[in-house]
């Protein structure tokens, strides 16, 4: 059970069912629980005083840089800071988070328009390749943003939180978040779930 730590009710559940299901098979069934952030001496204990595993991680330098902007400007902002990046910056590959496949796709849009007038003006564009990446994508889509991008070119990929939760992209040097999330909110007035951008 991967990314233990983002807890839930459903989460939770699934716990239980899987303890007494190791209870019950004892020998046949082994149960394998990851995190990054989790409470292990919690974890253990609740699994029958079961082993712990630490593997430790690297850690590397990281700047950080903040930018204000309104959640209507958030793609052509992302954009923005995207090319900026290609342009200025050295080897890396650009990983961008939004809130919504919609997003990424509009994103991937905006930036080769944006880049195709750059080339337009008579400026030097560097290569790069563009890609959406959202779970809702097939997965032949979503397995391109792990191929090597071609000699001299960098990869810019518009993904979701899907990125930062379930899978990593080698050769990311640069990591831009939007800093808006969609969320679902339950309106007991109407009993309507609404998804509203935070």
């Amino acid at each position: 059970m991967d990314e233990a730590h983002e807890r839930s009710i459903y989460t939770d559940i699934l716990f239980s069912l899987v303890k007494n299901a190791t209870i019950r098979r004892k020998g046949t069934l082994r149960l394998i629980v990851t995190s990054a952030t989790l409470n292990t001496d919690q974890f253990a204990k609740y699994f029958n005083n079961c082993p712990v595993l630490k593997v430790e991680g690297r850690c590397f330098p990281v700047e950080i840089l903040h930018g204000h902007y309104s959640a209507n400007k958030r793609i052509e902002e992302a954009v923005r800071a995207a090319i900026r990046m290609h342009m200025h910056e050295g080897p890396g590959d650009i990983l961008i988070f939004l809130p919504g496949s919609e997003d990424c796709e509009m994103a991937c849009k905006l930036c080769v328009t944006k880049l195709q007038e750059l080339v337009a003006r008579g400026k030097e564009v560097p290569s790069m390749v563009i890609y959406p990446l959202y779970g809702a994508q097939a997965c032949e889509d979503q397995s391109r943003v792990f191929e090597k991008p071609p000699e001299n070119h960098r990869k810019l990929i518009f993904s979701t939180n899907i990125a930062e939760t379930s899978l990593t992209i080698d050769g990311v040097g640069f990591v831009v978040d939007s800093g808006y999330v969609k969320q679902k909110c339950y309106n007991p007035r109407t009993g309507m779930v609404n998804i509203i951008l935070k």
